[in-house]
Formats: structure tokens, sequence, C-alpha cells
């Protein structure tokens, strides 16, 4: 996850005694290191988003600490602590969100700038946490066109900044150091049970919601008010395991499938356990060092400019970062972080020495560039992206709402919430025909694009159907992505259903499918080859690397969308997949390959012979690509469902 920093060490990395712990800002630069690497996509840090879990960990520490310093010294004020925040952490917000604004006027289509209006109000009000988790998954495809989607954890920390200087100070006037020890601690264990209860049914809720989030924050309480440092070489060994097994966490984790104690419990317990060890001689000879150093204190500023390069870059070229672009990203992150670090967030911030009327020159100048920001703001997202920016024609497919809303007139039949086996609806939808031949769709929301194309090219069949946004075919109930039981209990349902019941044809399985998905599709066949049935498996399908309608807003002719929509179809390595598909699959079926229909002479085109747009992201089609490749199956595979119609007869 966007890591990071979060205001870690917003105040320095001392604690409540006063003390400077230098090797607390190598632990900053382990953790937005592993960040980087994970936005530039390398294969080897599919899991640095853990780097956002070490700084809330560490904000935890030092923000306490800090509190409980000054309310010990008598020096405690509310308005003091907001006012430092607010300088310290907002300038170089500010400053980052009003230049991605003005790149992306230049870069995203008008449906992603109306969404970047939107989401910068949100951050600017410490609210993108929400606006992200209302919206989609932290993981999805849409992510990379959303430059400011490392905000959250912003927002997660100025909440936390919100609410912590009141929770620290009725714990402590009930019961000094131990009762806010006591306290938070309780607090933290409902937040932790509430998070592990709550992560199988609602993921993005627990990965973006502060109270599933404090936990880790008193973690880092636990240290500073519950536990000596320790400063022993043994200690140090200690704290050099839990580096070790945060770089271990990022190389084998993955956002989408990893158990959440993986992507969250895990890497916040190492980050705990490096702060007690982080007065180790050994420990900090590399991470007290210099260039550790250097890293940890830019690591906010580094954090706040590397995202919009990562995603701006990409989109204003080829849509890809390669392996050497995502080294170059990096550096020119960790460049144009180090001159955002010297150039505003040092000269911006209250220092003991800085007089009162300093103070209030630059909590004014703080108001003037939110102010600066809201009006661009305001205006891409009440003018909707501004789409005069495009060709008219070209803009008009970049309407992603408009087009999924078309596409889902055109659909029906799909399960993408709740299920109930005794639904009308879903009573309607898997009934055979009294006077067609019945199929039956099994799949997700491409299975439900599928059925309705085959009812396009086949009205003398009659194609009942059982489909469900991101639903896997499977019959196992630990297949399919948490959060989805329904999707168990609906195939489970209707296969059950369908099995011996001759009035189904046959069955055909359409899935967005994935190496993993293999087996739970050859459980699947062998299931209802118990039953003397041959199911249809229509094949995988080729995905585009980035959402085809902005790659058609960010075109000036049919001619360049499609040039740069070919660079980005991932064919090759969808072919390859296709080949390995066929191969493993077991027992009796009849394949489809939808490759051959969607790509032919190894071209993937993005409009029809009327220049009408195929997709509404990089894989689903739009309306209008459900009618083209509707032309297709009925070219290439009438003969299978006349065969199919006319073995079951025979045999009935």
């Amino acid at each position: 996850m966007a890591g990071a920093n979060s205001g870690t060490g917003v105040t320095g990395a001392s604690t409540s005694g006063g003390k400077y712990f230098d090797s607390i800002d190598g632990l900053r630069a382990l953790a937005v290191i592993l960040v980087l690497f994970f936005h530039a996509r390398f294969d080897f840090a599919s899991g640095g988003f853990v780097g956002v879990d070490v700084f809330f960990v560490i904000s935890g520490f030092l923000i306490t600490s800090n509190i409980v310093r000054d309310i010990e010294r008598g020096d405690w004020s509310f308005g003091k602590f907001y006012a430092r925040r607010a300088a310290r952490l907002l300038p170089a917000l500010f400053v980052v969100l009003f230049l991605t604004l003005i790149g992306a006027f230049f870069i995203l289509s008008p449906s992603d700038l109306e969404r970047l209006g939107r989401s910068t109000i949100y951050a600017s009000l410490s609210g993108s946490n929400i606006f992200f988790w209302l919206e989609a998954n932290y993981f999805d495809q849409a992510a990379d066109t959303k430059p400011l989607l490392h905000t959250w954890s912003l927002g997660v920390e100025e909440q936390f900044y919100l609410i912590w200087p009141l929770l620290v100070l009725a714990l402590y006037r009930w019961r000094k150091r131990n009762g806010v020890l006591i306290g938070l601690v309780a607090v933290g264990t409902v937040s932790l049970a509430a998070a592990l209860l709550t992560a199988p049914q609602l993921p993005g809720a627990v990965f973006f919601l502060t109270p599933f989030r404090i936990y880790q924050f008193v973690l880092g309480v636990a240290v500073a008010l519950g536990v000596k440092v320790a400063q022993g070489n043994a200690a140090g060994a200690l704290g050099y395991a839990a580096a070790a097994a945060l770089f271990a966490i990022a190389y084998f984790a993955n956002g989408e499938t990893s158990p959440y104690w993986l992507v969250a419990v895990a890497p916040a317990l190492a980050a705990t356990m490096f702060l007690w060890a982080a007065e180790s001689p050994i420990l900090k000879s590399v991470f007290a060092s210099a260039p550790m150093r250097w890293i940890g204190q830019r690591s906010y500023a580094i954090y706040l400019t590397h995202w919009p390069i990562m995603v701006l870059w990409p989109l204003a070229t080829d849509y890809e970062l390669s392996f050497a672009e995502g080294w170059i990203a990096i550096a020119a992150s960790v460049a144009t972080g180090a001159i955002l670090h010297e150039a505003v967030e040092k000269p911006l911030r209250f220092r003991s020495q800085t007089t009162q009327i300093q103070r209030q020159h630059r909590l004014g100048l703080v108001v003037a560039m939110l102010l600066a920001v809201m009006f661009p703001a305001a205006h891409f997202w009440g003018l909707n992206g501004m789409p005069s920016r495009v060709p008219p024609r070209l803009a008009a497919y970049a309407d992603i709402e408009a087009l999924r809303a078309d596409r889902n007139r055109a659909v029906s039949c799909e399960f993408p919430n709740e299920f109930d086996a005794a639904f009308p609806r879903y009573q309607k939808c898997i009934a055979p025909s009294d006077d067609r031949p019945t199929f039956l769709v099994l799949g997700d929301s491409l299975g439900t694009e599928i059925a309705a194309a085959l009812r396009l090219a086949f009205p003398k069949y009659h194609f009942s159907q059982a489909t469900g946004g991101g639903c896997i075919v499977s019959l196992e109930p630990g297949s399919q992505i948490k959060g989805r039981t329904r999707c168990y209990h609906m195939y489970t349902d209707i296969a059950a259903r369908s099995r011996d019941n001759a009035a189904y044809k046959e069955i055909v399985l359409v899935s967005s499918w994935r190496k993993g998905a293999i087996e739970d599709l050859n459980g699947m066949i062998a299931y209802f080859n118990a039953a003397g049935r041959r199911p249809i498996v229509v094949g995988p399908r080729v995905r585009f690397g980035e959402r085809v309608p902005n790659i058609l807003a960010a075109s000036k002719s049919f001619a360049i969308a499609e040039k740069r929509a070919q660079s980005v179809a991932k064919f090759e390595q969808s072919e390859a997949f296709n080949t390995l598909f066929q191969r493993e699959l077991r027992g009796k079926f009849v394949y489809i390959d939808f490759i051959d229909m969607q790509c032919p002479d190894e071209r993937c085109p993005i409009f029809d012979g009327k220049r009408e747009g195929l997709y509404f992201d990089g894989i689903h089609f739009t309306a209008d690509g459900i009618r083209w490749i509707s032309k297709k199956i009925r070219r290439d595979h009438a003969q299978t469902f006349d065969a199919i119609a006319k073995e079951t007869a025979n045999k009935k």
C-alpha cells in the first residue's frame, strides 16, 4: 500500500524523554524504499505496500511519546499541536496536489480528471482514505489512473492526529502514564479484533479506514511507554531479523490473495520489534548511517511525489513502466522529494526559534495554498473533467460510467452482491426454457457478457445464467476471493440443480481465468463429467495494460488510439497462458479459443467496423463490444452449439 508517511516523525525521532533515535530514520528509509519498489511494479516487491504499516507503528511511537512528554512538562496545548502538524504536513502536500492537477490536465482522460478533482478535495480535507474506500479496490487496474491514491495513508494519519491527543490526555488524567498505556492497549486490542473479524468480508474497509489501523499505532505506543528500548547487540540481532522479515513479507506477500495477518499484522509486529532494538550499536551502524538517515528524513516528501510520477509518466507515454524506467522513476521520486523537502517542508515547519508572527504568517500561507488547490480541483470536478480537451468522438468513448451503464443495460442476470437461492430473479435467470434447447452459463462478469453475446448469436437457443462479478468458477469454498462467499453458494446451488437435469443441454464455463484457477476448473469439469456432461469452456481473453477509454481520451485520432492500444495489449502473454491453459485442463470438455476471435492476426481491435468502442476498461466489453463478439461467436462456433443440441436431442 502506498505507505508512507506519514507524519512518521513529524516532530523528530525522539521519545517522551526527549532522546533522538536516529536509527528510526533508517527504518523510515526502509519503509519508503519498499513502497517505491512496489509502485515501480518490481516483481521482487509484490508486497512492498507493507511499508505503510511500518509508518503507522512509528507514528504511534513518536506522537504518543511527544504528547506525554509535553503533558508532563506542563507544556501541552492542543492549539500548538495542531498548528505544528499543519505547518509540517500540509504545505508539501498542497504543493504536490497543485502540481499534480497541472500535469493531469494535459494527460488524464475527462473521467479520470473529474475523479482527480474530487479526490484532491478529499485529500485536502484529510478524507482521501474514505474517498478511495468508497470508490474501489487499492489493487485494481484503475489504481494506475489515480495519481492521488497514495494520499489515503495521509488521511489515516491526519485522522489519527485529530483523535489521539484527546484520548491520550483523558487517559493521562485518569492514571498518568500507566493509564495511557492501559487504555490505548485496550483500544488497540479492540481495533485488532475488529480488523481480523472484518477483513474476510470487507477487506477494503479494513485496508483504508482508520479504526482498523489503530492497533498498529498502539504497537508503537507499547514500545514508547511499556517497555524499555534495548541497547545490546542481542537486541540488535532481533532488529535485523525484523528488517529481514519486512523484506521477506515484501517479497512473498500479495495484496489480493495473501492473508490479512501477513500483510498487516506481521509487518506491524516486525516494525515494533525494530523500535524496541533501535538503540543497539550494531543496528545503528547500518540504519543510523548517513545515507539511510538522509532518505528517512525525506521520506514524507519522497512519498508525496513518487506516486504522481509513477502514474502520470506511463499514461503520457506507453502506459507501462519498464524495469529500467521503474528505476528512473524511483530516482526521479527521490530527487523531487529532496527538492520538496528543502524548498517547502523545512522552511515552513515550526521550530523553537520561530516567532509567533512567523507562525501566523506560515499558517496563513497554508490556508492560501489550500484555496489555490481547491479552486482548480473544484473546476475539474464540476466541469466533468473538461471533455473539450479531447476530440468529441473520442471523448464520448472516454465516459466510462456511461459505457458501463450502457453495458449493464445490455446484460442481465449478474449477481454482484448478495445471493439467495430463493430470490425470484435468480430462479428466473437459471430456469430452462420450455420450447428452446437450453444452455447454462456459469462464470464471473465475463460470463455475464458471454451469456448476452450468446443470446444475440443464437436466438434459437435459450441461455440460462448464474454469474457474478469477481466469482471464481469453483466448487471449493476456499478458492473464492475474500468477501465473495456468495459465489461459492451460488455455484454449489446451481451445479447441484443442473448436474443431472436433462433440460440443460450443456454447461458453459466462462471466467477471467488465472493460472491458479486451472485446478478449480478441472474440479468443475470432473463434477459434470461424472454426470455424463461435456462442458463448454470459453478460454482466456487478452487484457489491455491500460483502460481502453483512457487511451481514447488521450489520443488525437482513431489511428493513434489503435496504435497505442496495440502497444499495451497483452497478446503474447495471454496467448502463452492460453496454450498452458488448454494443456493443463483434464477431462472431457469442448474448448472455445476466445483469443482467436478477439485478436485475429495477433491484433486486438478496440473499435468495430463503425468505429464504436469495444471496451470500457482493460478487459470488459461495452454493449457494442458484446454485439461485436457475438458476431464472431456465431461465425466461428455455430456448429459447436448446433452439434451439442443435436447430440443431446438424439440421446433423449
